[in-house]
């Protein structure tokens, strides 16, 4: 993985918003967990084999548009004027902010391990006290654990990264109480992107 960078951002606006427009064609799976609470930490997590995608920034894009969607609750239709103003103002505004800072790949998968159980065991507990009538439940319909959209049972629930990590990218980080990273890394056989 070539380390990204925000100049790289500036200088390939039509090779993002090509992107930025096959992104809802791939292969893209999602791990969401939230409590239902404001202010809780919410786990988002979005990944897609290595071969769906043209190259790491296509992977990037990709999968952080498809996080875009769900977090904003988007219905809009793929076309060249969304995938501009999904540039312009969400990529320029928001992704040019981000530190692309090289993290040890075995601290982002302790990382990563300890929040997906740490929710895992949070909402264990919230399911204890709201149980559910029925598991056919979709995004975000109730606080629990989504995989590709469709509610887990927690007790079921297992996060797993395949493969060895290959490079990580720290995005953003926040040092306050509730704590914030992005991360972007690359394993022996995907892309995956985490927010919390």
């Amino acid at each position: 993985m070539n380390l990204l960078n925000i100049k790289e951002l500036q200088d390939k606006k039509d090779e993002i918003i090509q992107y930025i427009l096959g992104s809802n064609k791939k292969m893209i799976h999602s791990t969401i967990a939230f409590t239902g609470k404001e202010y809780d930490p919410q786990f988002w997590v979005y990944r897609g084999a290595k071969d769906n995608f043209e190259n790491e920034l296509d992977g990037l894009i990709s999968l952080w548009v498809r996080f875009l969607f769900d977090v904003e609750e988007w219905k809009y239709e793929y076309d060249r004027e969304f995938a501009t103003n999904i540039y312009d103002y969400w990529i320029m505004k928001e992704m040019t902010k981000y530190r692309f800072l090289k993290v040890s790949n075995k601290s982002t998968f302790n990382y990563i391990s300890t929040r997906a159980n740490e929710m895992k065991e949070k909402l264990l507990n919230i399911r204890k006290e709201h149980p559910l009538d029925s598991y056919d439940l979709e995004y975000p319909t109730a606080a629990g654990i989504y995989v590709d959209k469709r509610i887990s049972k927690e007790e079921n629930f297992n996060f797993c990264i395949k493969g060895n990590i290959i490079n990580a990218i720290e995005l953003s980080t926040s040092e306050n109480w509730a704590g914030y990273r992005e991360l972007f890394i690359e394993t022996e056989k995907e892309y995956i992107f985490f927010s919390e």
